[in-house]
């Protein structure tokens, strides 16, 4: 935290995504707006513009600076494991490997009830999920989880259980073999000595 000029007291957030349109950086910023002062929260943006971004504006614009950009970096998983609350808000994601990333080191997340993360989310077990492009929503769910440290570790270490059962590689090939097998035609196998007429 001290690299990146954060104090060890504050309550930090983060998001790791690139700057577009559909990862919607503006509902965070906006619900970033609306926390508790109290909180001393401070947010980081991981990630860089694509043509067209309009998030280093608005981050300009909210002329905050408790608000910082960082490039992506190689060692961005490790910040991650700095953050107290991980938000994500990306609309339309297929996976969201950021969101299982964060989950991996037992962060509490808050993402967008919407796509993907309703696959391996449960709202309240494992993770938090708010409306899509609602900064209202983000907001009381940071909050929650701000004020309630206790329910915030629960939720992480929750969440990272059931990531790394999901997600391991023994278990990821397994489910990968079984939807292949459901998939494929059913023929009859010939033996080993067995050769076709």
């Amino acid at each position: 935290r001290s690299q990146l000029g954060i104090p060890d007291d504050a309550l930090l957030l983060a998001y790791s995504g690139a700057f577009v349109g559909w990862k919607d950086h503006s509902t965070v910023l906006k619900a970033f707006s609306k926390l508790d002062p109290s909180l001393n929260a401070h947010l980081l943006l991981i990630g860089k513009g694509e043509p067209g971004s309009t998030v280093e504006q608005q981050v300009a614009d909210l002329n905050n600076p408790r608000v910082k950009i960082i490039n992506p970096r190689p060692d961005a998983r490790k910040i991650l494991g700095t953050v107290d609350i991980y938000v994500h808000s990306s609309r339309r994601e297929g996976f969201g490997l950021a969101v299982v990333e964060a989950l991996l080191t037992g962060r509490p997340v808050v993402a967008t009830r919407e796509g993907a993360f309703m696959e391996y989310i449960e709202d309240g077990r494992t993770g938090m999920l708010a409306e899509p492009g609602n900064p209202d929503s983000f907001a009381h769910k940071i909050e929650l989880l701000a004020r309630d440290r206790d329910f915030a570790n629960r939720l992480g270490e929750a969440g990272r259980e059931a990531c790394v059962g999901r997600f391991s590689p023994r278990n990821f090939a397994k489910n990968m073999c079984d939807f292949l097998e459901r998939m494929l035609p059913k023929t009859d196998k010939l033996s080993r000595d067995e050769s076709p007429a």
